[in-house]
């Protein structure tokens, strides 16, 4: 169980200048105001739910002037840990904060759940208890009625105790739980100040819990998209390997195949190893979180990427034409990703064109780095689609079976290079997407 640290509070957290005691006189409307305007900007300042509270059980520690403070959260196990607290000790913490709604019972139960009990004093018209004196007031209770509560503040030597809940909407999620070894410590207005400021605890709460969502979401959305990525770059070379197949099987039974089967062979291998490069490049990347990267001249990559694409561009009846300078500054990179960055390019250029036509790829130095530029005289493409073809499964080729992550794929890899991608289309004309990588000075 994580136990988070009493009285901890973060660094850049000040005193919060506000304190009951010096607003008491000007009534409960305007300690509120005061408090409320401490709260959100404690709140506005953080993303983690944790530090934030961690921050507000300081602040309303020190503006109630109560010995200990607590905030409870209930969680989706329906338990009510301590999420925060101030000058509790860490025995108590660790006794008090696995209570849970379905099998304990106390005062901080019966606040979250909403309920009343006829042991305890009634509860405020905010839903809130309070206890000037725990020892006074269980002392008048039957044993039948003490034995029901667990009583723990009582036995580390708390005697007044106020239990405010914290409501989100017309929902309980959580509790401030105030504390003091002095008997009426904790006063009636004291309470109806917390009461007034727990909605703006709440709210929020919600924003942090939205946020998390939102970003769980993200997450979720990331590994589909990395799946569908890797099952995109997987499958030409697993066509390209069920084609080749094909091919030798049908010239089995012929007197002159043995040279084509060779070839299959040949494409087969090729088209295998490009599987296992991803496979590998893909194992790496769950292992380190981050994928190796080394010196490499981009011409090289350029000839792998046009040999990787040439069978899926015959398909289309395009020739793939590479140009450019042998020798070129040398990028850091990560060689199989920045293939499959190309490879995706010609693929894409080749099935935008006419059949006959020809893909030129291109490679040169300018100023301090090193462009790669692919161009068809294809379709070209709309503004609208131009404003589009980044995004994730958008596609002008759902039914030849495009899933509309290939571009998607491109941006991302070039982006985690440090490089950039400009795109230039003519509808009716074809287009030209050039790639910019950072070169690596005096290599």
């Amino acid at each position: 169980m994580s136990v988070p640290t009493s009285g901890e509070v973060s660094p850049r957290s000040p005193p919060s200048d506000v304190r009951w005691a010096e607003l008491a006189s000007g009534g409960v409307a305007e300690a509120v105001a005061v408090l409320s305007n401490r709260v959100l900007t404690i709140a506005n300042r953080h993303v983690a739910k944790g530090a934030m509270l961690r921050d507000l059980a300081a602040a309303l520690q020190e503006f109630a002037g109560c010995s200990a403070i607590g905030i409870r959260i209930l969680n989706q196990q329906r338990g009510i840990p301590y999420e925060a607290y101030v000058g509790f000790p860490e025995a108590f913490y660790r006794l008090e904060s696995p209570l849970s709604l379905d099998t304990d019972y106390c005062m901080c139960i019966c606040v979250v759940k909403g309920q009343s009990d006829p042991a305890l004093p009634p509860a405020t018209p905010g839903g809130s208890f309070r206890l000037g004196s725990i020892s006074r007031h269980f002392g008048a209770l039957a044993e039948e009625q003490r034995g029901r509560f667990r009583n723990v503040c009582r036995r580390f030597g708390y005697e007044s105790v106020a239990l405010v809940p914290i409501r989100d909407a017309d929902r309980i999620v959580g509790l401030i739980h105030l504390a003091d070894p002095r008997q009426d410590a904790i006063s009636s207005e004291l309470v109806q100040v917390l009461e007034g400021v727990a909605a703006h605890v709440a709210g929020s709460l919600r924003r942090l819990w939205t946020e998390e969502d939102l970003q769980r979401a993200e997450r979720l959305a990331s590994v589909g998209t990395l799946a569908a990525g890797i099952a995109h770059e997987i499958a030409g070379p697993l066509g390209a390997i069920l084609l080749a197949v094909d091919v030798a099987q049908r010239r089995l039974e012929c007197p002159q195949g043995k040279e084509t089967l060779r070839e299959c062979l040949d494409t087969i291998q090729a088209a295998a190893s490009r599987c296992e490069r991803i496979v590998r490049s893909v194992q790496e990347y769950a292992r380190a979180g981050t994928l190796p990267r080394e010196l490499c001249g981009v011409r090289g990559v350029a000839d792998r990427a046009m040999e990787a694409a040439r069978d899926r561009a015959a398909r289309h009846s395009i020739t793939l034409r590479l140009s450019g300078a042998e020798r070129l500054p040398m990028v850091l990179m990560n060689p199989i990703e920045m293939e499959q960055a190309i490879v995706n390019l010609l693929v894409n250029a080749a099935e935008a064109s006419e059949p006959g036509r020809e893909v030129h790829l291109r490679v040169w130095a300018e100023a301090d780095q090193v462009r790669i530029a692919c161009g068809d005289r294809g379709c070209g493409m709309t503004p609208e689609q131009m404003e589009r073809i980044f995004d994730p499964f958008y596609t002008t080729k759902l039914r030849t079976g495009g899933t509309g992550l290939g571009l998607s794929i491109v941006q991302s890899i070039v982006r985690q290079h440090g490089g950039t991608i400009d795109v230039r289309s003519t509808p009716g004309r074809g287009s030209t997407m050039t790639i910019a990588l950072p070169a690596c000075s005096g290599a």
